[in-house]
């Protein structure tokens, strides 16, 4: 399969006008609102798990999903689907039944919509009430003390008998951290799937990229941070860039008709454009809390010689980096689909 690089919804040319050092704002008066990581969470490295606080996870997933439909034109997903589905299941990091499962569940009526999350929640009140819910949503997410794994979201392949194949759709995106074995995930869903039904996977790749010839560098800290991220994670066995692999992950499981586009994110007010201005500045704003909270929780477990002082002490440099109307970070998002065959 041929990898085609495009860019949905967004035009990244650079607004010179927003990246001079007159529209810097000061570091000192910008407001930083707490918001979650990325959950990392899986059961052979539950020492990379960040803390969790369940309003705030909300907040994230619920800003997370704004972003992601407005990358994406308003649609929810990318995957050719005919429009007959009638089964489909959601696999998040969201604490509650997530945002995309009740968007789609409203836009799809006659569909069954099945949320599930890789983290389990601390506090049954995140849950939306039932009255507030679609009627054709039902979520699983897991209220315990401990976390599951991507792959543990579906029930295992070694069943006896094997369950029957279930969902025409099954949706995740931004799992990386929660997923120790992809070949694993893709074989249970692989048996979840009926012929003919699709999987749609959205990761992030790290370290963060940056439009070149500006002020920003390899050496700026927002990008060190995602560089000392990804070793982090590769200390732990994930790989922060599987989104480039995913296609021939799902070839060998056997799904055909892979398709993949990557999605260019804007960080912050630079790029040309309403609409990627506004995504720009709420992905800025996310990010805020999150380079904290990721950092605390791959850095101290995943680089030796790292402590909690230590991490505080490069989070405030990362911060006012990623402040600095003068850089020019965007988040790439790879999107793979693929189908499971007929007979």
């Amino acid at each position: 399969m041929n990898r085609a690089a495009s860019i949905i919804g967004l035009e990244l040319d650079v607004d010179l006008d927003a990246i001079n050092p007159a529209a810097v704002p000061d570091p000192v008066q910008t407001t930083t609102t707490p918001t979650p990581s990325h959950q990392a969470s899986d059961e052979e490295a539950s020492a990379n798990q960040p803390p969790n606080d369940a309003d705030e996870d909300t907040q994230h997933l619920d800003l997370q999903h704004r972003i992601w439909r407005l990358m994406l034109g308003g649609a929810l997903y990318l995957a050719p689907l005919t429009g007959a589905e009638t089964a489909v299941l959601d696999i998040s990091t969201s604490t509650k039944t997530s945002p995309w499962a009740i968007d789609f569940a409203r836009e799809n009526p006659e569909c069954n919509v099945t949320s599930t999350s890789t983290t389990s929640s601390p506090n049954p009140n995140t849950q939306p009430t039932t009255s507030s819910l679609p009627p054709n949503i039902t979520s699983t997410t897991p209220t315990t003390k401990h976390h599951q794994t991507q792959a543990n979201a579906l029930p295992k392949p070694t069943q006896h008998p094997p369950p029957p194949p279930t969902f025409d759709f099954t949706h995740t995106h931004t799992l990386l951290f929660t997923t120790p074995s992809w070949p694993s995930f893709l074989d249970r869903a692989w048996t979840h799937t009926k012929p003919g039904g699709w999987i749609q996977a959205a990761e992030p790749l790290y370290p963060i990229d940056y439009i070149p010839g500006h002020h920003t560098t390899d050496a700026s800290a927002l990008h060190r941070w995602s560089a000392l991220c990804q070793q982090a994670s590769a200390n732990s066995g994930i790989d922060t860039q599987v989104g480039l692999v995913l296609p021939g992950l799902m070839k060998a499981q056997g799904f055909v008709e892979i398709g993949m586009r990557d999605v260019m994110v804007p960080v912050g007010g630079w790029a040309c454009g309403e609409r990627e201005k506004e995504v720009g500045l709420l992905v800025r704003a996310g990010m805020e809390g999150f380079v904290g909270r990721l950092a605390r929780g791959l850095w101290v477990a995943g680089l030796e010689g790292w402590d909690e002082g230590r991490v505080e002490g490069e989070i405030g440099g990362v911060r006012a980096d990623l402040a600095d109307g003068r850089n020019t970070y965007y988040w790439t998002v790879c999107v793979v689909w693929g189908r499971k065959p007929f007979g």
